[in-house]
């Protein structure tokens, strides 16, 4: 309940965040980039530390002007982050303090078990922080899932787009069928937004195989990973997908797992045994250029 809490508090801060004369009436959230609470320790003095809570979103305003505006509350001192620049699983950005530039930070996101967590550096009034976030819980919320499952479907041919679809999620927010049509629409290009990679980390729990699923860890790790590719949980995750790539060769998520690699040659550079795991495979699926349409994520929960 504290960690819902503190999650909501922060999104509603993205919205009272002045970005471009943006208010809370004239403008809302597309994505929530990063919403989470975690600690900042001086490399030199790990009992030198402050509690950080980071929100990072993407606004549209009534224009339909998009810009990416943040906020860090460092020990109770609210910053504002600018110049936020966010891909798969990394984002940087400069901290202000009233119009003048006091730091920046760089961090990058990695799954511990099923919890996502934001690890890297943080340069704040001229001291250096290494920063851990632990993202929080924020499910979608129903008239959230109906703006979004309307987005989709307006652009996407869809046999669950059938009727007021839009409407019955509002009401039906938990229906498979409006479940997998989020997870349709996070797939066509929405996994920054944080609600979408919770859903995704639960239904994988249930849906383990799924070409989706296969890759979901190491793709969302993959910055993470090509800079601390020895770490043990770059490796565990390394390992499990391998193994599972390995008696699963007809799986279409292992061919993304191939791509990642083959993309970022210095990704797990220093796990020779895993790479050539994962080079080796025999893998007889075919590659699904199709668009991505809800049955494709349909089962589970």
């Amino acid at each position: 309940m504290k960690n819902e809490i503190i999650v909501g508090f922060l999104a509603l801060l993205l919205l009272a965040v002045p970005a471009m004369a943006l208010t809370a009436a004239t403008s809302s959230v597309k994505a929530y980039l990063i919403l989470g609470k975690g600690i900042a320790a001086s490399p030199s003095d790990p009992l030198d530390f402050m509690i950080v809570k980071f929100g990072l979103g993407r606004v549209i305003t009534i224009n339909d002007t998009e810009t990416t505006i943040g906020v860090l509350i460092a020990d109770d001192v609210k910053y504002r982050l600018k110049e936020i620049t966010i891909e798969e699983g990394h984002a940087t950005g400069k901290i202000y303090s009233n119009g003048t530039e006091v730091g920046s930070f760089d961090v990058s996101s990695v799954m511990k078990g099923d919890t996502e967590i934001w690890a890297g550096t943080m340069e704040l009034n001229d001291k250096d922080y290494n920063v851990y976030v632990i993202e929080g819980v924020r499910p979608i919320k129903a008239g959230e899932l109906k703006e979004k499952v309307s987005d989709y479907c307006k652009n996407n041919p869809d046999a669950n787009c059938a009727g007021k679809i839009e409407d019955y999620c509002n009401n039906n927010p938990e229906d498979n069928r409006c479940q997998a049509l989020f997870r349709a629409y996070c797939l066509n290009g929405n996994m920054e937004d944080t609600r979408c990679r919770q859903a995704f980390i639960n239904w994988c729990k249930e849906n383990p195989e799924n070409k989706h699923c296969v890759p979901f860890a190491l793709k969302w790790a993959k910055n993470y990973c090509e800079e601390h590719s020895d770490s043990n949980l770059c490796q565990k995750i390394a390992t499990n997908v391998a193994d599972f790539c390995k008696n699963n060769p007809e799986n279409e998520g292992c061919i993304t797992v191939k791509q990642i690699v083959a993309e970022r040659p210095a990704l797990l550079s220093k796990i020779q045994a895993i790479r050539g795991k994962i080079a080796a495979l025999k893998i007889n699926a075919t590659l699904n250029t199709t668009p991505v349409v809800s049955s494709d994520v349909e089962g589970g929960e």
